[in-house]
């Protein structure tokens, strides 16, 4: 970290790397922006019922309440022993407070849902985790998207009341929200240049995704690449912008995404109030399926 020419956003996942995450901010503050939260992927792991016994709560989440078929019962009793014992979900909320109160520049992340990611036939990887990432048989379990959407909305109650940042809906409803592009996930869609044209360009940011440090700086710099391609923005081959330089027409893209990050990474947006009349409700009302995303 000493060496490191950069400045970086540590986002924790699970329980075995909040401490970590913390650790390393409050001791690099100048290089590390940490972020708090559990990603969706090990949220099997937390329990909204601080009594429930490992086997129950596991079975509520992966056993259908009638009789399950046989496959689907080998299956669980092989899985079961690479589980670890469920967190309660209100221990795993107290914890990520005092993690952001005592880190003031911290967000919360990297939360979200996944509605396809199965659970692993193996125990939970120790950190670090890059060296741990060998190809794992998959049982056929995925996480239910109820008990992802409680998990993720108590973790954004706690990003809303700190005023930290959070994507609750999409730009056009809210002021605190950023389209963040990574190489390593977005460019898998052929969909990604079109979401990038349609992103306004005071909302777009870029990062690497990736796990190793080593690559993190060539990878956000491709994202950015292409970004300024689809944005019609010069690329810097100098850095003479001054603090008086607001003239945003004049900006390269290296600039501009820096002040995005800036404003993201502050906070305090606006709330964004809008009449709609009935009409426009019960459209609303019909396309919402009650599902959310957050990064």
């Amino acid at each position: 970290m000493s060496t490191l020419p950069i400045r970086v956003c540590a986002m924790a996942t699970r329980d075995t790397d909040q401490s970590l995450v913390r650790e390393l901010a409050i001791a690099y503050p100048d290089k590390v922006v940490a972020g708090f939260g559990f990603h969706p992927w090990f949220v099997h792991w937390i329990s909204l019922d601080p009594n429930i016994s490992k086997e129950d709560h596991y079975k509520s989440l992966f056993l259908p309440p009638q009789s399950p078929k046989p496959s689907l019962l080998e299956s669980f009793e092989k899985l079961l022993p690479y589980l670890p014992n469920p967190i309660p979900l209100s221990d795993i909320i107290s914890q990520l407070r005092e993690n952001l109160l005592a880190v003031p520049s911290a967000m919360v992340g990297e939360i979200g849902l996944d509605r396809v990611v199965r659970i692993p036939y193996s125990y939970p990887s120790p950190p670090p985790y890059a060296l741990n990432d060998a190809k794992k048989d998959l049982s056929p379990f995925t996480i239910p998207l109820d008990h992802q959407l409680v998990v993720i909305e108590a973790q954004l109650d706690i990003a809303v009341e700190l005023k930290r940042n959070t994507w609750k809906d999409i730009e056009r409803k809210h002021s605190n929200v950023f389209l963040s592009l990574s190489t390593a996930i977005n460019t898998r869609s052929p969909q990604h240049r079109e979401l990038i044209t349609s992103c306004s360009p005071d909302r777009v940011l870029v990062e690497s995704d990736f796990h190793d440090i080593h690559d993190s700086t060539p990878r956000t710099w491709d994202m950015l690449k292409i970004v300024a391609e689809l944005k019609g923005w010069t690329i810097e081959r100098g850095w003479n912008y001054t603090d008086a330089d607001v003239n945003v027409d004049g900006w390269g893209a290296v600039k501009r995404i820096e002040e995005n990050w800036k404003a993201f990474q502050r906070g305090g947006h606006p709330s964004i109030r809008k009449k709609r009349d009935k009409r426009q409700l019960l459209l609303s009302d019909s396309e919402t399926d009650g599902e959310g995303y957050a990064n």
